[in-house]
């Protein structure tokens, strides 16, 4: 039996697409769609032992109801093996899939389109965990075969198990679909005929794919059904698939209002895979899931910087964004002004003379680290090159992915001639008098003007008061575009700028959606936003009760296909 795709078109709320369908292709030629749904469990007094996130109400808003338009999107690799796991306890090489594509920082996988090699590869990679799975037969099944017989046993993992794949109950056809795959493998025995009922779940689209269509209401909008309202709530706030609570919730009518929606986030925010989440949000937000410098290790200028030395740089955000989350106030002021480290192995030498606690956590008391920002890891990040210059790559950083603003293209000639003195004149100081130049000046102060506030840290995030060449260093700046006064004197005025502007507030609110979503925000998801940004805005700009308020907005429980 062979596995492969093929395009079916099929209709939409918006005209006719074409989608991909999985086919199986059987020994007798006959081809059967394959399709099919999930389950899980979620321990409501699983908490952090912190008060609830407040249910914040969104103020009323002005303009028309509406959701953007989004796609459907294949599952990152981790939401793969994930699922995976927890589907037949398996952790699967997910390095020879197709790797995942971004929408904004965040991996989304929601424009990119498969080919037949990928195809292949997520067919190969279902064969062998598919044998690896009816290695322990019984433990995959729930039925005892002797007792019920051996088609009855078949027929109920196929409707248990496909409920589960597939994050819905099987339709009647899908259902008997299977059952003729597993009969073509039971030619051989019963163990080869349930190995390719799971071979063909895993590589088929409505496991890969988050297939979402919604029913039509009275608004003209499509709302999310129960069973992609649990999915979609459970990949972005458990980085999986859903478990037998949300399955029964979904079951049951309890996702189809925005209450009991928000009702059921309230658990999953309390669990630790709703952690783990907000980890990956800030690691993929700031750039630092993949802490790599081939320059700076090859320089011989910065011999700490080893591979011990890279895994500990991209660990310890993840140990931060943890100790905010759950012991901490779990805002976005603590996340970008909080004066300590984890200062674990090889980063001791980078932060010098400081003393962990139990949680491996060090109070900062010189005011050298202000938050995730001023982290080793972020800062080595940016640039991933030796550069002079590391202060337009750090103040990009931040324009763009904690301000939400675009840097405007070059729309004429540069001119690159030095200014008279340049030969004296230190790499920081070129740049400053670089933003007095009317071509680069637009441009430029939207950045670097950021970024010397980061000029204190070298390329391996060591703070330091001198440059290479032994010049001291200026870290003031300005916050250009910003509400109020953007000027700062050092990190410390920088960061508690940044952690206090209502801009960078209302860039998260952009950011979680574009996080959860896997789209970008456009103008039909303004009153989602201006609810999300309400709870922002209020006090330190608690995370959670923010995504509460994401998780009941129109955009969250509509799609609209493009």
């Amino acid at each position: 039996m062979t596995v492969k795709f093929l395009d079916v078109r099929a209709p939409d709320a918006n005209g006719w697409l074409t989608r991909s369908f999985l086919v199986l292709s059987l020994a007798g030629g006959s081809l059967v769609g394959a399709t099919s749904g999930c389950t899980g469990n979620v321990d409501p007094n699983d908490r952090d032992g912190k008060k609830d996130p407040e249910v914040i109400e969104a103020p009323l808003c002005e303009g028309p109801r509406g959701v953007g338009a989004g796609r459907w999107r294949r599952l990152t690799a981790s939401q793969y093996a994930n699922s995976v796991k927890d589907l037949i306890g398996e952790t699967p090489d997910t390095s020879v899939l197709l790797g995942d594509f971004r929408t904004g920082a965040f991996k989304a996988n929601a424009l990119q389109p498969v080919d037949e090699r990928d195809v292949g590869a997520y067919d190969s990679l279902a064969k062998t965990l598919s044998e690896k799975a009816v290695s322990n037969l019984s433990g995959l099944l729930s039925c005892d075969t002797k007792a019920m017989g051996e088609d009855k046993c078949a027929d109920q993992f196929i409707k248990s198990f496909g409920a589960r794949a597939y994050r819905r109950p099987l339709l009647s056809e899908e259902q008997a679909a299977f059952t003729a795959v597993y009969k073509t493998g039971k030619e051989e025995n019963f163990s080869a005929g349930i190995r390719l009922v799971v071979q063909a779940m895993l590589a088929s689209p409505n496991f890969l794919y988050l297939v979402e269509t919604g029913e039509e209401d009275e608004n003209g909008m499509r709302k999310l059904n129960g069973y992609e309202m649990a999915s979609r709530l459970a990949f972005v706030l458990t980085g999986t698939m859903p478990d037998s609570g949300l399955f029964a919730a979904a079951a049951a009518g309890d996702l189809d209002t925005a209450e009991g929606v928000q009702n059921y986030a309230k658990k999953l925010l309390g669990t630790d895979k709703f952690i783990e989440v907000a980890k990956e949000f800030h690691v993929e937000l700031l750039g630092i899931d993949d802490v790599t410098s081939e320059e700076v290790s090859k320089s011989g200028k910065f011999p700490d910087f080893t591979t011990e030395m890279r895994t500990a740089m991209a660990d310890e955000p993840r140990k931060f964004v943890e100790y905010v989350m759950t012991k901490g106030t779990g805002s976005v002021e603590e996340m970008f002004s909080a004066p300590y480290v984890f200062p674990e192995g090889p980063l001791a030498r980078v932060y010098g003379d400081v003393e962990a606690d139990s949680d491996g956590r060090a109070e900062v008391t010189d005011g050298t680290r202000h938050g995730l920002l001023t982290l080793a890891g972020v800062q080595a990040s940016h640039p991933k090159q030796l550069s002079p210059r590391a202060a337009v790559n750090r103040g990009h950083l931040v324009r763009r992915e904690v301000l939400c603003e675009t840097v405007p293209p070059v729309t004429g000639p540069v001119d690159f001639t030095l200014p008279p003195g340049a030969e004296n004149m230190t790499a920081q100081e070129l740049l400053r008098v670089h933003q007095e130049n009317p071509t680069c000046k637009g441009c430029h102060e939207l950045m670097d003007s950021i970024g010397f506030g980061f000029e204190s840290y070298d390329a391996l995030g060591a703070f330091r008061t001198k440059d290479g060449g032994g010049n001291t260093i200026e870290t003031s700046g300005e916050i250009v575009n910003i509400e109020g006064d953007g000027k700062f004197k050092d990190t410390a005025e920088l960061a508690s700028l940044l952690s206090k502007s209502p801009a960078v507030r209302t860039c998260m609110s952009q950011q979680w959606l574009r996080f959860s979503l896997g789209r970008d925000p456009q103008e039909e998801d303004s009153c989602s936003l201006s609810g999300l940004s309400n709870a922002f805005l209020r006090g330190k700009g608690d995370i959670k009760s923010a995504v509460l308020s994401l998780v009941a907005s129109d955009s969250f429980r509509f799609y609209r296909g493009q």
